[in-house]
């Protein structure tokens, strides 16, 4: 949760608008990855299977994994506009990593260009007590971004997916 209470669902459900408002076509996952959650499993099993499910039935661009930073100093104001600061997670751990690495580095290239100051940059992760796959063995095109952190509300956080949407927007063309 945000410090407004805004949860996860509700940011997936922001960048989804704002997909549709730049006239990207979309699909979001309904179902709560906690409602899934036992004592055997963590919520990269559970969106691997959501993932997977989507992937049989679809053909999709990018598969967007979204979560929320819990590290602090995630506010930045760019143009007098609040935003909540977005981190790339590339798990090192996986076969597809240097074409994963590729995608996110054009994403965040993007951002710095266009909007400095938003990209925390691109986080790499392996080895024991970390995931270090994130579903990204998937798909060369499966997007782990952390929106914002607990001090974020939901304005800035919208704010920050209306800029994923422009970033989508440029990455798959006109």
């Amino acid at each position: 949760m945000y410090n407004d209470n805004t949860s996860i669902l509700t940011v997936s459900n922001m960048l989804y608008n704002n997909l549709k408002k730049v006239g990207i076509n979309s699909i979001k996952e309904e179902k709560r990855v906690s409602n899934y959650l036992d004592n055997d499993s963590d919520s990269y099993d559970i969106s691997r299977k959501f993932i997977s499910e989507i992937k049989e039935k679809n053909n999709i661009s990018y598969y967007v994994d979204i979560h929320r930073d819990t590290a602090t100093d995630t506010k930045v104001n760019i143009n007098n506009k609040d935003y909540a600061k977005i981190l790339f997670v590339l798990g090192l751990d996986n076969p597809n990593y240097n074409e994963n690495k590729k995608v996110l580095e054009e994403m965040n290239n993007y951002l710095n260009e266009f909007f400095p100051g938003i990209s925390k940059g691109i986080y790499e992760k392996k080895g024991s007590g970390v995931n270090g796959v994130y579903n990204q063995d998937l798909d060369k095109n499966v997007i782990l971004i952390e929106v914002g952190g607990i001090e974020n509300n939901n304005i800035e956080v919208n704010n920050s997916t209306e800029i994923l949407a422009l970033m989508f927007y440029h990455m798959l063309g006109d």
